[in-house]
């Protein structure tokens, strides 16, 4: 079973794995190349959701973590 759909920062969004993810129609939050476009379209709304949700499980994770061994 492979990946619909992946988020990631900024240090995953190189060509080669911009490229993966396009040749196999995997949807991911990586920035997009190039100039920016006027319209907004639904696979932008997409790359917005994944990086929400990826940047609240990661960094949600890493709070309570510190909150839980005391290093606040």
């Amino acid at each position: 079973m492979d990946a619909a759909q992946v988020g990631g920062d900024a240090g995953y969004a190189g060509k080669a794995n911009q490229e993966y993810c396009r040749e196999r129609g995997i949807q991911t939050s990586f920035v997009k190349r190039g100039r920016p476009e006027l319209v907004k379209k639904k696979n932008d709304i997409i790359r917005k959701e994944l990086a929400r949700v990826r940047a609240t499980k990661m960094e949600g994770s890493f709070g309570m973590q510190k909150e839980y061994y005391g290093l606040k």
